[in-house]
């Protein structure tokens, strides 16, 4: 495994955190460094689409707590996919790691 994009995430946008390169299995890690609990939402975009749409969500506005992680694991995905992560508030890092296939 190897770390593949890291991002401190901007408030109320779809951040683009990861284009994949090449196909890979990624984990998603999102991290809560504040002390109140955040929403965020994920999206994962196939190649050639360019921005999430409603069917790309794979988290929607999901309370993340205080000083807290989330982790979405055992993603596969082709080359050219994106990770998109919106939170509802500032102090939200995301990390995508992953092996390439």
């Amino acid at each position: 495994m190897a770390i593949l994009a890291q991002l401190d995430l901007t408030t109320s946008i779809n951040n683009l955190v990861a284009t994949m390169g090449a196909a890979a299995t990624v984990n998603i890690l999102l991290t809560n460094r504040t002390n109140a609990a955040i929403n965020v939402s994920v999206a994962l975009v196939p190649v050639g689409t360019g921005v999430p749409a409603a069917m790309h969500w794979i988290d929607y506005q999901v309370p993340l707590d205080a000083h807290m992680a989330l982790e979405r694991t055992g993603i596969p995905l082709a080359m050219g996919d994106q990770v998109f992560v919106n939170p509802s508030a500032t102090g939200v890092s995301c990390s995508v790691i992953g092996l390439v296939i």
